[in-house]
Protein backbone atom coordinates (compact mmCIF):
# COMPACT_ATOMS: atom_id res chain seq x y z
CA UNK A 1 0.00 0.00 0.00
CA UNK A 2 1.33 3.78 -0.43
CA UNK A 3 1.93 6.41 1.22
CA UNK A 4 -1.63 7.87 1.36
CA UNK A 5 -2.62 5.06 3.99
CA UNK A 6 0.26 6.10 6.40
CA UNK A 7 -1.19 6.68 10.06
CA UNK A 8 -4.49 5.83 8.56
CA UNK A 9 -4.68 2.37 9.15
CA UNK A 10 -6.16 0.10 12.48
CA UNK A 11 -6.23 -3.31 12.95
CA UNK A 12 -8.95 -3.91 15.24
CA UNK A 13 -8.48 -7.31 15.82
CA UNK A 14 -6.09 -10.01 15.53
CA UNK A 15 -8.01 -12.63 13.16
CA UNK A 16 -6.94 -14.16 10.02
CA UNK A 17 -7.20 -12.68 6.58
CA UNK A 18 -9.49 -15.58 4.71
CA UNK A 19 -7.93 -15.87 1.53
CA UNK A 20 -9.88 -18.98 0.33
CA UNK A 21 -12.92 -16.51 0.93
CA UNK A 22 -15.14 -15.24 -1.66
CA UNK A 23 -14.90 -11.02 -1.36
CA UNK A 24 -14.27 -8.36 0.34
CA UNK A 25 -16.39 -6.38 2.42
CA UNK A 26 -16.62 -2.63 3.23
CA UNK A 27 -18.55 -1.81 6.22
CA UNK A 28 -19.34 1.37 5.35
CA UNK A 29 -21.18 3.51 8.29
CA UNK A 30 -19.29 6.92 8.58
CA UNK A 31 -18.25 7.58 5.29
CA UNK A 32 -21.08 7.39 2.88
CA UNK A 33 -19.37 7.92 -0.27
CA UNK A 34 -19.08 5.88 -3.33
CA UNK A 35 -15.88 7.67 -4.42
CA UNK A 36 -13.45 9.73 -2.84
CA UNK A 37 -13.38 7.33 -0.05
CA UNK A 38 -10.13 5.70 1.64
CA UNK A 39 -11.52 3.10 3.32
CA UNK A 40 -13.55 1.98 0.18
CA UNK A 41 -10.42 2.62 -1.93
CA UNK A 42 -8.37 0.63 0.56
CA UNK A 43 -11.17 -2.35 0.37
CA UNK A 44 -11.00 -2.16 -2.86
CA UNK A 45 -7.20 -2.94 -3.13
CA UNK A 46 -7.10 -5.09 -0.87
CA UNK A 47 -9.72 -7.39 -3.41
CA UNK A 48 -7.79 -6.65 -6.50
CA UNK A 49 -4.66 -8.21 -4.73
CA UNK A 50 -6.30 -11.30 -4.58
CA UNK A 51 -8.75 -11.03 -7.32
CA UNK A 52 -11.81 -11.14 -5.50
CA UNK A 53 -15.04 -8.87 -5.61
CA UNK A 54 -16.20 -5.88 -3.18
CA UNK A 55 -19.06 -5.76 -1.32
CA UNK A 56 -20.60 -2.40 0.53
CA UNK A 57 -22.54 -3.09 4.02
CA UNK A 58 -24.31 -0.70 5.60
CA UNK A 59 -26.60 -0.93 9.07
CA UNK A 60 -29.87 1.16 8.81
CA UNK A 61 -30.14 1.47 12.88
CA UNK A 62 -32.95 3.53 13.47
CA UNK A 63 -32.92 3.57 17.71
CA UNK A 64 -29.24 5.96 17.37
CA UNK A 65 -29.35 8.48 20.08
CA UNK A 66 -31.67 11.95 18.26
CA UNK A 67 -32.72 10.01 15.63
CA UNK A 68 -35.20 12.13 14.12
CA UNK A 69 -37.00 12.24 10.55
CA UNK A 70 -34.59 14.83 9.67
CA UNK A 71 -31.84 13.44 10.12
CA UNK A 72 -32.35 10.26 8.11
CA UNK A 73 -34.23 11.78 5.61
CA UNK A 74 -31.29 13.68 4.48
CA UNK A 75 -28.79 10.35 5.13
CA UNK A 76 -31.41 8.20 2.84
CA UNK A 77 -30.99 10.43 0.11
CA UNK A 78 -26.94 10.55 0.06
CA UNK A 79 -27.31 6.72 0.23
CA UNK A 80 -29.46 6.40 -2.33
CA UNK A 81 -26.83 8.04 -4.82
CA UNK A 82 -23.86 5.98 -3.09
CA UNK A 83 -25.99 2.76 -3.68
CA UNK A 84 -26.02 3.97 -7.48
CA UNK A 85 -22.60 5.27 -8.28
CA UNK A 86 -21.27 1.95 -6.44
CA UNK A 87 -23.07 -0.24 -8.69
CA UNK A 88 -21.82 1.80 -11.52
CA UNK A 89 -18.54 1.05 -10.25
CA UNK A 90 -19.43 -3.16 -9.83
CA UNK A 91 -19.44 -2.93 -6.19
CA UNK A 92 -22.42 -5.08 -4.37
CA UNK A 93 -24.20 -3.00 -1.64
CA UNK A 94 -26.16 -4.23 1.06
CA UNK A 95 -28.59 -2.37 3.04
CA UNK A 96 -30.11 -3.78 6.25
CA UNK A 97 -32.44 -2.37 9.03
CA UNK A 98 -30.39 -3.75 12.05
CA UNK A 99 -27.43 -2.80 14.64
CA UNK A 100 -24.41 -3.39 12.32
CA UNK A 101 -22.53 -4.58 15.31
CA UNK A 102 -24.56 -7.69 15.10
CA UNK A 103 -25.37 -7.46 11.20
CA UNK A 104 -21.97 -7.05 9.96
CA UNK A 105 -20.49 -9.83 11.59
CA UNK A 106 -23.66 -12.11 10.32
CA UNK A 107 -23.49 -10.39 6.76
CA UNK A 108 -19.73 -11.59 7.19
CA UNK A 109 -20.19 -14.75 7.85
CA UNK A 110 -23.34 -15.02 4.93
CA UNK A 111 -21.25 -13.84 2.01
CA UNK A 112 -17.79 -15.41 3.83
CA UNK A 113 -15.66 -12.82 3.50
CA UNK A 114 -12.00 -12.60 3.56
CA UNK A 115 -11.68 -9.69 5.83
CA UNK A 116 -13.47 -6.07 6.34
CA UNK A 117 -12.46 -2.70 6.34
CA UNK A 118 -14.32 -0.31 8.41
CA UNK A 119 -14.23 3.87 7.67
CA UNK A 120 -13.03 5.27 11.57
CA UNK A 121 -15.76 6.96 13.57
CA UNK A 122 -14.21 9.52 15.82
CA UNK A 123 -17.13 9.44 19.06
CA UNK A 124 -17.56 6.75 21.76
CA UNK A 125 -20.84 5.26 20.42
CA UNK A 126 -18.77 4.77 16.91
CA UNK A 127 -15.74 3.17 18.19
CA UNK A 128 -17.83 0.54 20.52
CA UNK A 129 -19.94 -0.42 17.24
CA UNK A 130 -16.32 -1.48 16.15
CA UNK A 131 -15.14 -3.03 18.53
CA UNK A 132 -17.98 -4.83 19.38
CA UNK A 133 -18.06 -6.20 16.18
CA UNK A 134 -14.35 -6.93 16.01
CA UNK A 135 -14.72 -9.74 18.62
CA UNK A 136 -17.27 -11.18 16.91
CA UNK A 137 -15.66 -11.51 13.61
CA UNK A 138 -13.68 -15.10 12.75
CA UNK A 139 -11.79 -12.54 10.20
CA UNK A 140 -9.38 -9.28 10.15
CA UNK A 141 -11.64 -5.78 10.81
CA UNK A 142 -9.31 -3.15 9.48
CA UNK A 143 -10.46 0.60 10.34
CA UNK A 144 -9.43 3.17 7.54
CA UNK A 145 -9.14 6.91 9.03
CA UNK A 146 -10.86 8.21 5.81
CA UNK A 147 -12.50 11.57 7.17
CA UNK A 148 -9.21 13.57 7.68
CA UNK A 149 -6.79 15.28 5.19
CA UNK A 150 -3.90 14.89 6.94
CA UNK A 151 -4.30 11.53 9.52
CA UNK A 152 -5.75 12.34 12.90
CA UNK A 153 -3.31 9.85 14.84
CA UNK A 154 -0.31 11.87 13.36
CA UNK A 155 -0.55 14.42 16.53
CA UNK A 156 -0.29 11.37 18.72
CA UNK A 157 -2.62 13.08 21.45
CA UNK A 158 -4.96 15.40 22.69
CA UNK A 159 -4.19 18.88 21.74
CA UNK A 160 -3.99 21.92 23.39
CA UNK A 161 -5.55 23.96 20.84
CA UNK A 162 -5.42 25.01 16.94
CA UNK A 163 -2.19 26.59 17.69
CA UNK A 164 -0.45 23.39 18.97
CA UNK A 165 -2.11 21.30 16.36
CA UNK A 166 -1.47 23.84 13.33
CA UNK A 167 2.30 23.47 12.94
CA UNK A 168 1.95 19.33 13.03
CA UNK A 169 -0.56 19.71 10.34
CA UNK A 170 1.72 22.21 8.30
CA UNK A 171 4.70 20.08 8.67
CA UNK A 172 3.05 16.88 6.53
CA UNK A 173 -0.07 18.85 4.16
CA UNK A 174 1.82 18.61 1.51
CA UNK A 175 2.28 15.03 1.45
CA UNK A 176 -1.62 14.75 1.94
CA UNK A 177 -2.98 16.98 -0.42
CA UNK A 178 -2.43 15.44 -3.42
CA UNK A 179 -5.43 13.86 -5.64
CA UNK A 180 -5.59 10.14 -5.13
CA UNK A 181 -7.50 8.70 -8.14
CA UNK A 182 -9.91 6.18 -7.07
CA UNK A 183 -8.79 2.34 -7.96
CA UNK A 184 -10.65 0.47 -10.22
CA UNK A 185 -12.41 -2.66 -9.13
CA UNK A 186 -10.67 -6.16 -10.73
CA UNK A 187 -13.76 -8.33 -10.01
CA UNK A 188 -17.16 -6.78 -10.45
CA UNK A 189 -19.63 -7.82 -7.91
CA UNK A 190 -22.08 -10.61 -9.46
CA UNK A 191 -23.92 -12.33 -7.02
CA UNK A 192 -26.83 -12.57 -5.16
CA UNK A 193 -26.98 -9.88 -2.39
CA UNK A 194 -29.55 -11.56 -0.26
CA UNK A 195 -31.97 -9.57 1.87
CA UNK A 196 -31.40 -6.34 1.22
CA UNK A 197 -32.84 -2.03 0.65
CA UNK A 198 -33.06 -1.30 -2.35
CA UNK A 199 -30.68 1.09 -2.24
CA UNK A 200 -30.68 2.82 -5.53
CA UNK A 201 -34.57 3.06 -5.74
CA UNK A 202 -35.93 3.92 -1.75
CA UNK A 203 -38.21 6.69 -1.45
CA UNK A 204 -36.01 8.89 1.44
CA UNK A 205 -38.85 10.24 2.96
CA UNK A 206 -41.39 7.37 3.06
CA UNK A 207 -38.24 4.95 4.43
CA UNK A 208 -37.50 7.86 7.28
CA UNK A 209 -41.04 7.98 8.14
CA UNK A 210 -41.64 4.49 8.74
CA UNK A 211 -38.41 4.23 10.78
CA UNK A 212 -38.02 4.28 14.59
CA UNK A 213 -37.30 7.60 14.62
CA UNK A 214 -38.79 11.19 15.92
CA UNK A 215 -41.55 12.15 13.70
CA UNK A 216 -41.39 15.66 14.66
CA UNK A 217 -38.33 16.73 13.80
CA UNK A 218 -39.00 17.08 9.85
CA UNK A 219 -37.03 17.31 7.43
CA UNK A 220 -35.34 20.80 6.15
CA UNK A 221 -37.64 21.32 2.50
CA UNK A 222 -34.36 23.65 1.50
CA UNK A 223 -31.68 21.07 1.24
CA UNK A 224 -30.90 17.71 0.31
CA UNK A 225 -28.60 15.18 1.02
CA UNK A 226 -26.18 13.13 -1.65
CA UNK A 227 -23.38 13.84 -3.24
CA UNK A 228 -25.00 15.35 -6.30
CA UNK A 229 -26.49 17.96 -4.45
CA UNK A 230 -22.58 18.87 -2.00
CA UNK A 231 -20.48 19.29 -5.11
CA UNK A 232 -23.66 21.46 -6.51
CA UNK A 233 -22.80 23.63 -2.98
CA UNK A 234 -19.29 23.48 -3.47
CA UNK A 235 -19.63 25.07 -6.65
CA UNK A 236 -21.81 27.58 -5.63
CA UNK A 237 -19.65 28.16 -2.89
CA UNK A 238 -16.40 28.91 -4.69
CA UNK A 239 -18.18 31.05 -7.31
CA UNK A 240 -19.85 33.27 -5.51
CA UNK A 241 -19.24 33.41 -1.51
CA UNK A 242 -15.31 32.45 -1.62
CA UNK A 243 -14.12 35.55 -2.60
CA UNK A 244 -16.24 37.23 0.34
CA UNK A 245 -15.24 34.72 3.12
CA UNK A 246 -12.21 36.02 4.65
CA UNK A 247 -14.13 39.62 5.05
CA UNK A 248 -17.49 38.37 5.57
CA UNK A 249 -18.07 34.86 6.89
CA UNK A 250 -19.35 36.46 10.04
CA UNK A 251 -21.27 38.87 8.96
CA UNK A 252 -24.57 36.97 10.79
CA UNK A 253 -26.86 39.15 8.40
CA UNK A 254 -25.49 36.93 5.35
CA UNK A 255 -25.36 33.87 4.60
CA UNK A 256 -21.60 33.44 3.28
CA UNK A 257 -20.31 29.73 4.28
CA UNK A 258 -20.39 27.03 2.53
CA UNK A 259 -23.42 25.16 3.34
CA UNK A 260 -21.03 21.86 3.48
CA UNK A 261 -21.20 20.81 6.89
CA UNK A 262 -23.62 18.18 6.90
CA UNK A 263 -22.85 16.94 3.91
CA UNK A 264 -19.13 16.63 5.82
CA UNK A 265 -20.79 14.89 9.00
CA UNK A 266 -22.34 12.46 6.56
CA UNK A 267 -19.10 11.43 4.48
CA UNK A 268 -21.28 12.37 1.50
CA UNK A 269 -18.24 14.43 0.18
CA UNK A 270 -14.75 13.98 1.19
CA UNK A 271 -13.22 16.56 3.29
CA UNK A 272 -10.19 16.36 0.87
CA UNK A 273 -12.25 17.05 -2.30
CA UNK A 274 -13.64 19.98 -0.89
CA UNK A 275 -9.73 21.73 0.13
CA UNK A 276 -8.50 20.39 -3.04
CA UNK A 277 -11.27 22.18 -4.93
CA UNK A 278 -11.13 25.35 -3.16
CA UNK A 279 -7.22 25.56 -3.44
CA UNK A 280 -7.37 25.42 -6.89
CA UNK A 281 -9.93 28.20 -7.20
CA UNK A 282 -9.95 31.71 -8.62
CA UNK A 283 -10.27 33.63 -4.83
CA UNK A 284 -8.38 36.09 -2.81
CA UNK A 285 -5.77 33.98 -0.96
CA UNK A 286 -7.06 35.28 2.04
CA UNK A 287 -10.01 33.87 1.63
CA UNK A 288 -8.93 30.57 0.57
CA UNK A 289 -6.47 30.38 3.63
CA UNK A 290 -9.20 31.16 5.83
CA UNK A 291 -11.64 28.72 4.43
CA UNK A 292 -8.96 25.97 4.90
CA UNK A 293 -7.87 27.17 7.93
CA UNK A 294 -11.09 26.11 9.33
CA UNK A 295 -11.82 22.70 7.13
CA UNK A 296 -8.29 21.35 7.90
CA UNK A 297 -7.14 23.08 10.91
CA UNK A 298 -10.52 23.80 12.97
CA UNK A 299 -11.93 20.68 12.12
CA UNK A 300 -9.24 17.88 12.46
CA UNK A 301 -8.91 19.91 15.91
CA UNK A 302 -12.30 18.48 16.58
CA UNK A 303 -11.63 15.44 15.64
CA UNK A 304 -8.69 15.14 17.97
CA UNK A 305 -10.78 16.09 21.02
CA UNK A 306 -12.91 13.26 20.29
CA UNK A 307 -10.37 10.98 19.63
CA UNK A 308 -7.97 11.36 22.34
CA UNK A 309 -10.45 12.46 25.30
CA UNK A 310 -13.90 9.61 25.75
CA UNK A 311 -15.13 12.97 27.59
CA UNK A 312 -15.55 14.96 25.26
CA UNK A 313 -19.72 15.44 26.14
CA UNK A 314 -18.65 16.27 29.80
CA UNK A 315 -17.33 18.56 32.08
CA UNK A 316 -14.30 15.85 33.06
CA UNK A 317 -12.59 17.01 29.29
CA UNK A 318 -12.77 21.18 31.06
CA UNK A 319 -8.78 22.35 31.37
CA UNK A 320 -7.94 22.37 34.87
CA UNK A 321 -8.38 26.37 34.83
CA UNK A 322 -11.70 26.25 33.59
CA UNK A 323 -13.27 24.21 35.78
CA UNK A 324 -11.72 26.10 39.00
CA UNK A 325 -12.82 29.47 37.61
CA UNK A 326 -16.47 27.74 36.59
CA UNK A 327 -16.46 25.96 40.22
CA UNK A 328 -15.93 29.66 41.96
CA UNK A 329 -18.56 31.47 40.19
CA UNK A 330 -21.08 28.33 40.15
CA UNK A 331 -23.53 29.83 42.85
CA UNK A 332 -23.17 33.52 40.65
CA UNK A 333 -26.58 35.24 40.11
CA UNK A 334 -27.84 34.53 36.96
CA UNK A 335 -29.82 37.27 34.93
CA UNK A 336 -32.37 34.71 33.46
CA UNK A 337 -32.93 30.87 34.44
CA UNK A 338 -35.20 29.52 31.75
CA UNK A 339 -36.58 25.97 31.68
CA UNK A 340 -35.01 23.42 28.70
CA UNK A 341 -39.24 23.67 27.14
CA UNK A 342 -38.45 27.25 27.10
CA UNK A 343 -35.20 27.30 24.97
CA UNK A 344 -36.55 24.88 22.63
CA UNK A 345 -39.54 26.56 22.04
CA UNK A 346 -37.22 30.04 21.71
CA UNK A 347 -39.41 31.47 24.52
CA UNK A 348 -36.78 33.72 26.10
CA UNK A 349 -36.74 37.34 26.44
CA UNK A 350 -34.08 37.68 23.96
CA UNK A 351 -34.90 38.17 20.34
CA UNK A 352 -31.86 37.44 18.52
CA UNK A 353 -30.89 34.22 20.65
CA UNK A 354 -34.73 33.32 19.84
CA UNK A 355 -33.92 33.65 16.20
CA UNK A 356 -31.05 31.62 16.55
CA UNK A 357 -32.94 28.84 18.30
CA UNK A 358 -35.80 28.84 15.00
CA UNK A 359 -32.51 29.24 12.70
CA UNK A 360 -31.49 25.51 14.20
CA UNK A 361 -35.14 24.22 14.56
CA UNK A 362 -36.34 25.10 11.14
CA UNK A 363 -33.51 24.85 8.88
CA UNK A 364 -31.92 22.24 10.91
CA UNK A 365 -28.37 24.96 11.71
CA UNK A 366 -27.51 28.23 13.24
CA UNK A 367 -24.99 30.82 11.55
CA UNK A 368 -21.47 29.79 12.85
CA UNK A 369 -21.17 33.51 14.83
CA UNK A 370 -24.49 32.62 16.20
CA UNK A 371 -23.97 29.17 17.60
CA UNK A 372 -21.49 30.76 19.32
CA UNK A 373 -23.10 33.51 21.19
CA UNK A 374 -26.12 30.53 21.09
CA UNK A 375 -24.46 28.44 23.59
CA UNK A 376 -22.86 31.09 25.68
CA UNK A 377 -25.93 32.54 26.72
CA UNK A 378 -27.64 28.83 27.52
CA UNK A 379 -24.60 28.90 29.92
CA UNK A 380 -25.85 32.23 31.87
CA UNK A 381 -29.47 31.25 31.55
CA UNK A 382 -29.10 27.30 33.39
CA UNK A 383 -28.45 26.25 36.80
CA UNK A 384 -25.23 25.09 36.37
CA UNK A 385 -21.94 24.34 33.34
CA UNK A 386 -23.03 20.96 33.75
CA UNK A 387 -26.86 21.45 33.01
CA UNK A 388 -25.69 24.15 30.12
CA UNK A 389 -23.19 21.95 28.05
CA UNK A 390 -26.18 18.80 28.51
CA UNK A 391 -28.45 21.27 27.39
CA UNK A 392 -26.43 22.79 24.12
CA UNK A 393 -25.26 19.56 22.97
CA UNK A 394 -29.27 18.02 23.08
CA UNK A 395 -30.50 20.61 21.21
CA UNK A 396 -27.75 20.83 18.66
CA UNK A 397 -27.75 16.99 18.46
CA UNK A 398 -31.84 16.96 18.25
CA UNK A 399 -32.03 19.44 15.25
CA UNK A 400 -28.45 19.79 13.37
CA UNK A 401 -28.43 18.42 10.45
CA UNK A 402 -24.58 18.29 11.31
CA UNK A 403 -25.16 17.38 15.05
CA UNK A 404 -23.78 14.43 16.50
CA UNK A 405 -20.46 15.47 15.05
CA UNK A 406 -16.40 16.16 17.12
CA UNK A 407 -17.04 19.77 15.19
CA UNK A 408 -20.19 20.37 17.26
CA UNK A 409 -18.72 19.04 20.56
CA UNK A 410 -15.99 20.76 20.55
CA UNK A 411 -17.69 23.90 19.69
CA UNK A 412 -19.75 23.51 22.62
CA UNK A 413 -16.80 22.71 24.81
CA UNK A 414 -15.28 25.98 23.70
CA UNK A 415 -18.63 27.88 24.69
CA UNK A 416 -19.15 26.37 27.87
CA UNK A 417 -15.98 25.50 29.45
CA UNK A 418 -13.18 26.92 27.31
CA UNK A 419 -11.35 23.97 25.91
CA UNK A 420 -9.23 24.81 23.47
CA UNK A 421 -9.40 28.90 24.37
CA UNK A 422 -7.66 31.04 26.81
CA UNK A 423 -9.04 32.31 30.26
CA UNK A 424 -9.86 36.08 29.83
CA UNK A 425 -10.81 38.45 31.94
CA UNK A 426 -12.91 37.63 35.02
CA UNK A 427 -17.04 38.26 34.72
CA UNK A 428 -19.96 37.16 36.61
CA UNK A 429 -20.86 33.51 35.83
CA UNK A 430 -18.64 32.90 33.18
CA UNK A 431 -15.56 33.54 35.58
CA UNK A 432 -12.28 33.58 33.24
CA UNK A 433 -14.34 31.87 30.41
CA UNK A 434 -14.47 34.46 27.18
CA UNK A 435 -18.29 36.24 27.25
CA UNK A 436 -20.00 36.88 23.86
CA UNK A 437 -23.50 38.47 24.58
CA UNK A 438 -25.84 39.30 22.07
CA UNK A 439 -25.38 42.93 23.44
CA UNK A 440 -22.50 43.23 21.96
CA UNK A 441 -23.30 41.15 18.65
CA UNK A 442 -25.59 43.47 18.03
CA UNK A 443 -23.04 46.60 18.09
CA UNK A 444 -20.80 44.14 15.55
CA UNK A 445 -22.97 42.96 13.20
CA UNK A 446 -26.40 43.75 11.32
CA UNK A 447 -28.52 41.57 13.76
CA UNK A 448 -31.58 43.03 12.55
CA UNK A 449 -30.84 41.20 9.13
CA UNK A 450 -30.79 37.98 10.83
CA UNK A 451 -33.71 38.16 12.56
CA UNK A 452 -35.63 38.73 9.59
CA UNK A 453 -33.76 36.26 7.38
CA UNK A 454 -34.49 33.65 9.94
CA UNK A 455 -38.32 34.92 10.29
CA UNK A 456 -39.09 35.39 6.28
CA UNK A 457 -37.36 31.72 5.47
Amino acid sequence: MDKVFEHRIVELNDRPVDENGSCFIYWMQKSQRATDNLALDYTVRLANDLGKPVLVYFGLYDSYPMASARAFQFMLEGLRQTAKTLEDRGIGFVIRCEHPEDGLPRAAREFHACAVVVDEDYLNIGRSWRSYAAARLDVRLIQIDAETIVPARISGKEEWGAYTLRPKIKRVLEDHFVEIPDTAVGVRWASCLGETIDGSNINPGDLASSLRVNLDVSPVGTISGGAVEADIKLRHFIDENLPLYATRSNQIGELVSSGLSPYLHFGQISAHRVALAVDAADAPAECIDAFLEQLIVRRELGINFCLYNPNYDNLASAPDWARKTLDAHLYDDRPEIYTLEELESASTHDPLWNAAQMELVKHGRIHSYMRMVWAKLILTWSLTPAEALERCIYLNDKYALDGRDPNGYLNIAWSIFGKADRAFGERPVFGKIRCMTTQSTKRKFDWQSYIRRVQES
